[in-house]
């Protein structure tokens, strides 16, 4: 088969092995919600794309990432809901020039959190809906590749939301990365981009 262009020839695919188990249970009549997950991924052949080029680059590696998800959701009261996830990540290279080392792009550790009440519920002349929110999301330091020459730092925001409904009309106030913590969205090779910074959006909407 010929190759892709006359500079990039045709890899040999990428092949992965999963293993996964995981189980979901629900108490006090499905107010508290706990799911959980034991994982094991294994790639065979694993490429990364040139930023500069576009194309894919074989790195001749095989790579695997193991480790555990959990997940609660509780609605603690008629009002107050909250959500929370947790993942744990062993990343390792096996073979290769970088075997040992961690697998690029992958945190070791991830958290989100969020919650929201109802205040409605404590103003009982109040017409509408009036909701409050809050939470955190957090991802620890990661390489850009296996080479782990280069580190991205840690992510960290603290999220809020603040909105009113009405009949068919709502408006909502949403505050992201309140703390203006540097964070970093995105990254390629030796670069990573940060997202904006702290940042306060009004939307409104209207049902029909």
């Amino acid at each position: 088969m010929p190759p892709i262009n006359g500079a990039q020839p045709n890899l040999d695919p990428e092949t992965s092995e999963t293993y996964e188990a995981g189980a979901k249970l629900s108490f006090f009549d499905s107010r508290l919600g706990l799911t959980g997950g034991l994982f094991q991924v294994t790639k065979s052949n694993a490429t990364y794309t040139d930023p500069t080029t576009g194309d894919a680059v074989a790195t001749g590696e095989r790579q695997r990432v193991r480790g555990f998800e959990l997940g609660v959701t509780g609605q603690i009261t008629d009002a107050w809901n909250v959500n929370v996830a947790y993942s744990y990540l062993q990343s390792k290279v096996l073979t290769g020039a970088s075997a040992g080392n961690r697998v690029g792009g992958v945190p070791a550790n991830a958290v989100s959190l969020w919650t929201t009440y109802n205040l409605s519920t404590l103003l009982p002349t109040l017409s509408g809906k009036l909701t409050v929110g809050g939470g955190i999301v957090y991802r620890s330091a990661i390489y850009t590749a296996s080479n782990n020459t280069y580190r991205v730092p840690e992510t960290f925001s603290v999220d809020a939301l603040l909105s009113y409904e009405f009949d068919n009309y709502r408006i909502a106030i949403n505050g992201y990365n309140l703390t203006n913590n540097l964070n970093y969205g995105s990254f390629f090779n030796n670069r990573a981009i940060p997202p904006a910074g702290r940042a306060v959006t009004v939307t409104a909407s209207v049902k029909f």
